[in-house]
């Protein structure tokens, strides 16, 4: 038998489904570093053309690398050789009849079993605590089982395999430093988690938090234009087009007016095309239909333009309830990543605490 991990076909085959997951899941892992390097050049970039929100989301994108990169060691270089090594053991070493219990716990090294020599009564200690890891996506069945055991007598790692009738599994006999070594780095995996999410979850509020900021300088714009100077302008154009506009998660096609006027402020000649602050395409063809109705082309009216940049001017002033619509939206999402962000923290917590109690009542204290 070779370590080689190439040679699949030499491979137990209970386990060749095991290396096909490992290595797509190593695959996956080394697609999302790929889309995250990318993503933090996309930004650098933006900050070298002036954007100076690019670098510093570049600096907080890049963190996210160490989760994937965590993975992509654990899986290629610890679990991929010891599952060569179950193949081989399961060739040369002879098998020893004991009885299996979950003990309902798990951490960085495995599902924890309790292992009994079948001779001996349940008031005696039992054999061992093994760490294991299944092939497939099985888990220790619950109850009782009676599996085989193959034992790599001469490791000092106490490397074994386990065989029942439900799957295989291996992994090693556990001490209560080793197993306190393992609880205490699958915290670290699960607080490295909860970090990395968060740090996606403070983008999306460090984006959204630009979107509230615009939202609400539409909406003091809106509310000036009302009392903005008015001038005389002439519809140049008007008419209906077709375009895409937001449907769940997708889009879905629209329709948005385009209304473009000229006018003149101190003899100096303008053109503009803002219906009114907070205007957005709809899925039905009436609101549209009935602006450029109400704005043929040659048709003479009366615009508000900004005093201060007689270049912005607006067919219609106020609308302020529509740009409080956008506001509004924004600070949904807003809310809705903060509350995330405090429910995920309370739910990692929470998990920890109650794994940790478990493991103390069924070890003492011990691991």
């Amino acid at each position: 038998m070779t370590d080689d991990p190439m040679d699949g076909k030499r491979l137990h085959p209970e386990l060749r489904s095991a290396v096909r997951m490992m290595k797509f899941s190593v695959g996956l892992a080394l697609f999302a570093m790929l889309v995250i390097i990318i993503g933090a050049g996309a930004m650098a970039y933006l900050a070298m053309k002036g954007e100076r929100l690019g670098f510093l989301l570049a600096l907080i994108v890049l963190p996210a690398l160490a989760p994937f990169a965590g993975l992509v060691y654990f899986l290629g270089k610890v679990l991929m050789p010891r599952l060569y090594r179950a193949s081989r053991l399961l060739s040369t070493a002879a098998p020893r009849s004991m009885s299996m219990k979950s003990l309902g716990l798990s951490d960085l090294s495995g599902f924890l079993v309790e292992l009994r020599d079948p001779d001996r009564s349940e008031a005696e200690s039992a054999w061992g605590i093994a760490a294991l890891r299944a092939s497939g996506r099985k888990t220790p069945p619950k109850g009782t089982v009676a599996v085989q055991v193959y034992e790599d007598e001469r490791a000092s790692d106490r490397f074994l395999v386990v065989q029942s009738e439900k799957g295989l599994y291996w992994g090693r006999l556990t001490t209560p430093e080793s197993r306190a070594g393992a609880w205490k780095g699958f915290k670290i995996l699960i607080y490295a988690l909860a970090v990395t999410l968060l740090l996606v979850l403070g983008l999306l509020v460090l984006f959204n938090s630009q979107n509230i900021r615009r939202a609400q300088a539409l909406v003091n714009t809106a509310e000036d234009s009302l009392s903005w100077p008015t001038a005389r302008a002439t519809i140049r154009s008007s008419r209906l087009i077709e375009v895409q506009v937001r449907k769940g998660k997708g889009k879905a096609p629209g329709y948005q007016a385009e209304i473009i006027y000229d006018y003149t402020v101190d003899d100096e000649e303008y053109q503009g095309d803002l219906i009114h602050f907070g205007y957005e395409p709809t899925r039905e063809r009436g609101p549209g239909q009935a602006l450029i109705q109400a704005y043929p082309p040659e048709h003479v009216v009366e615009v508000r333009y900004d005093p201060n940049q007689p270049d912005q001017a607006v067919l219609e002033a106020g609308h302020v309830e529509a740009c409080q619509a956008q506001l509004s939206a924004a600070w949904r999402v807003m809310i809705t990543a903060v509350a995330a962000g405090m429910i995920m923290l309370v739910i990692v917590s929470t998990l920890v605490v109650f794994m940790g109690r478990k493991r103390a009542k069924t070890f003492g204290g011990g691991g």
